[in-house]
């Protein structure tokens, strides 16, 4: 693999995630979430022993400096969470956010199981370039659909 390529995977994953790690031990993102937004809490009892990690998902009605509330999803149940037990607060992000992303991991797939086979130099035909760069597209079709699945909900806030 040449170091271009190993530099471009790097980036194309480290930098996501280092620009989302800066705001995610600040209640404000949470506060700033518009009432109605798809959300999903994970809340821990720190008077149960072992801890559990529990999972609300909702409807995100309001979220103030002290907590949040919660309608629960499937009912119309509504709960107040306390900041203090939560351990890790997600917004879903809908399809259309997601896209630009997605198709940047689909397309630096392609471009490392691919690139290296279509620098031309003549020792590899158009024929075999062609099997190459759709072996790469096999390969990160897979990835690219798991990763947009997996995308689904953005990490707002995560307590230290």
């Amino acid at each position: 693999m040449s170091h271009a390529r190993m530099l471009a995977l790097v980036l194309a994953v480290a930098v996501p995630l280092l620009a989302e790690e800066n705001h995610r031990h600040s209640w404000a993102g949470v506060r700033a979430i518009p009432a109605g937004s798809r959300v999903l809490v994970f809340t821990v009892d720190e008077r149960q022993v072992p801890r559990t990690v529990q999972r609300v998902k909702g409807v995100l009605e309001s979220a103030d400096g002290d907590s949040v509330t919660v309608m629960i999803a499937g009912s119309s149940a509504v709960e107040s969470i306390p900041k203090d037990s939560i351990v890790k607060f997600k917004v879903y992000q809908p399809p259309a956010r997601r896209l630009t992303a997605w198709i940047a991991t689909g397309a630096t797939g392609v471009f490392m199981m691919s690139g290296g086979y279509s620098q031309g130099g003549g020792s590899v035909d158009s024929g075999a370039e062609l099997f190459f760069v759709l072996i790469g597209a096999a390969v990160t079709i897979p990835v690219g659909l798991v990763m947009f699945k997996a995308t689904r909900f953005k990490t707002v806030y995560h307590s230290r």
